[in-house]
C-alpha cells in the first residue's frame, strides 16, 4: 500500500486540533483573568464600605455635620446621613478606589430618644 498521500491530511488534521485546543484555553485563561480583576475590584470597594460603615458607627456621636468623607489607603468613601422618618436615619455611602470605580451601600440606625438631629 502506498501511504505517502495519508500522512500529510493526518498531520494537518492533528495540528489544527491543537491549534484549535490552544485557542479555546487561550480565551478561557483571558477570560479568567478579566473575572479574577473585576472581583478585586470589587472586593476593594466592599471591603472600603465596610470600613466606612464600621467608623461611621463608631464616630456617630462625634459627628454633627451630615455628610463627610472617610479617606483610606486605597480610596475615599462619602458619607451622607438623611432623616428618613421620625426617629430613623439612613446614611448613605459611595466608594470609590484611586482607579475611579464606584460602588455605593445604605443602611438605616434608629435614634436614641436623646439624640438631636
Amino acid at each position: 500500500m502506498n501511504q505517502k498521500g495519508a500522512v500529510m491530511p493526518v498531520i494537518l488534521i492533528i495540528c489544527f486540533i491543537f491549534s484549535a485546543l490552544l485557542f479555546f484555553q487561550l480565551n478561557v485563561f483571558v477570560n479568567e483573568k478579566q473575572n479574577i480583576r473585576h472581583e478585586q475590584q470589587v472586593l476593594n470597594l466592599e471591603w472600603l464600605l465596610r470600613n466606612a460603615e464600621q467608623k461611621w458607627t463608631e464616630d456617630a456621636d462625634k459627628l454633627k455635620e451630615g455628610e463627610g468623607i472617610y479617606y483610606f489607603s486605597n480610596g475615599k468613601v462619602q458619607y451622607q446621613k438623611i432623616k428618613e422618618r421620625e426617629g430613623a436615619l439612613r446614611v448613605d455611602l459611595k466608594a470609590e478606589d484611586e482607579l475611579g470605580n464606584q460602588r455605593s451601600h445604605y443602611f438605616y440606625i434608629e435614634e436614641n430618644e436623646g439624640d438631636e438631629e
